[in-house]
């Protein structure tokens, strides 16, 4: 995993721990965020805890904290509400660090799939590698993360918050220091306002998940990692539901799609390449059986024959059949 460099917090030598890392300006629900705490030769003790409230709550929001590596901790946890995060941060039995608490707002992430295996030798995790976020204005966005998909070396997930707003934003990767890619991502209107509209996307909210085969329903092999293919997703409620994240679903023939289950109706699944439309599906969503419950939905989709085939074919007709 990658992160951005981010602000370190007391830094005076007179303090025995300092606290850096990502996570001390953004959190971002559904994603595994961290922070540092590295401790000087005056910390008599190592971080033992770490509790949360939330909008001045008790939050269930569990910590996991690393042994010691060259004098530093790693706090991770993997928050689900958006709120105000009131972060505690013990060492020994009871005593608060200095900076402790930290106060930090949740926001929800954009959720952007990376496949660059087309380009030889890449590791965005090796140090000689940089990836950085520029959006409309000009401004580097911090933070973000950055996590590599266990099946293929070259694709990446990465979340990001965009605080310019709608716009035009570029993915800048280089290797030692010298520019070799960029990616243009646009971001709208409506999907800032499906941001910012939900209240939460924590385990009181189940998840929709849709299998595709490139092969059989867009009529050829398409990497859906690749960065030029836009996945978007309409709710019954009118919003776009986010994040929407990818996955390999056990072969490199398909993928499972996953986005919020924002209400009860009909989803519009739309994969464009390039802003041309390349697929519309949809899918129902149903009241689930809990609130951890996970709607897994078959999907319908309208295929036009005369672009896949070159002619039209009435693929009702007996004799034409769908794997």
């Amino acid at each position: 995993m990658l992160s951005t460099p981010s602000p370190v917090l007391h830094e005076e030598s007179y303090n025995p721990f300092k606290i850096y890392g990502p996570a001390l300006t953004q959190i971002f629900i559904n994603v595994d965020n961290h922070f540092y705490v590295a401790k000087n030769s005056s910390a008599s003790n190592d971080i033992k805890s770490v509790y949360s409230t939330i909008d001045g709550k008790p939050s269930s929001l569990e910590f996991r904290i690393s042994s010691v590596k060259d004098n530093v901790q790693t706090i991770s946890f993997l928050p689900k509400e958006l709120g105000v995060y009131s972060i505690h941060i013990l060492s020994g039995d009871s005593d608060e660090i200095s900076g402790s608490p930290l106060s930090i707002s949740s926001l929800i992430p954009i959720s952007l799939p990376l496949d660059l295996h087309n380009i030889p030798g890449i590791d965005l995790l090796s140090s000689s590698f940089s990836l950085k976020i520029q959006g409309p204005n000009g401004h580097i966005h911090e933070p973000y993360y950055l996590f590599r998909d266990k099946e293929k070396i070259a694709t990446y997930q990465l979340f990001f918050h965009p605080q310019d707003g709608a716009g035009s934003y570029k993915i800048l990767i280089s290797k030692n220091s010298k520019k070799i890619l960029t990616i243009n991502l646009a971001i709208a209107n409506e999907t800032l306002a499906s941001l910012k509209g939900r209240s939460s996307l924590g385990a009181s909210t189940p998840e929709m998940a849709l299998t595709i085969s490139p092969k059989v329903h867009l009529g050829k092999n398409i990497n859906l990692y690749d960065p030029t293919i836009e996945i978007k997703v309409l709710g019954p409620d009118g919003t776009n539901p986010q994040p929407v994240t990818l996955k390999r679903d056990g072969s490199a023939e398909s993928f499972l799609i996953k986005f919020p289950f924002t209400g009860i109706g009909t989803y519009k699944i739309t994969l464009s390449q390039n802003g041309q439309v390349l697929a519309k599906l949809t899918t129902q969503g149903t009241k689930p059986n809990t609130s951890f419950a996970k709607q897994t939905q078959s999907a319908s989709l309208v295929l036009d024959s005369s672009k896949i085939f070159g002619k039209f074919i009435d693929l009702s007709q007996e004799g034409y059949q769908i794997p």
